[in-house]
């Protein structure tokens, strides 16, 4: 993690400023209010990035650790899918045709369904994604491959600097 500054700035709008760089190809980390129950990241603890970039997973998959063949899942605010994204399903056309990124090489996805009480500014981010043309994001748990979930501010920026992201949000 040597060689590595770190700037920090307040955002007038954070979700806009963290879907520009998601829309420009960057991969973000997303630690947001507290953490959530369960065995996967719901988006307090996500990294988050494009679903139809099928290079770019490839890439985030080596930054995390993580073998080729594990497949990353998109999140959307609806669809097929589940809140938890435990529930395995058959990728809809426009995940197969605009998100190839978000879809296993069987045809299905684990994808997560947003509902705006969950999470309203992720909600609110994903609304906007859909308008720029991006009906899904790819959401993984915030950690690198065989590492717990982030908990802590300290976790968050000793994961992020591991695993070369581009863009921390921290709420």
């Amino acid at each position: 993690c040597t060689g590595r500054q770190l700037v920090a700035c307040r955002s007038e709008s954070p979700e806009r400023e963290l879907l520009d760089a998601i829309e420009n190809g960057q991969i973000a980390a997303r630690y947001w209010g507290r953490s959530e129950f369960g065995l996967r990241a719901l988006g307090h603890r996500s990294i988050l990035c494009r679903a139809d970039d099928p290079a770019l997973l490839l890439k985030l998959g080596d930054q995390l650790g993580r073998d080729p063949i594990m497949p990353f899942a998109p999140i959307r605010r609806s669809g097929n899918g589940s809140k938890t994204m435990t529930v395995v399903v058959e990728a809809d056309d426009v995940l197969r045709t605009r998100c190839p990124a978000a879809v296993h090489v069987d045809g299905t996805a684990r994808t997560q369904i947003l509902e705006e009480k969950d999470d309203s500014a992720l909600w609110s981010m994903l609304d906007e994604a859909e308008a720029r043309g991006m009906p899904a994001l790819i959401n993984t748990s915030f950690n690198r491959h065989g590492e717990p979930i982030v908990e802590t501010p300290e976790d968050a920026v000793e994961s992020f600097l591991k695993a070369r992201l581009d863009i921390l949000q921290m709420g």
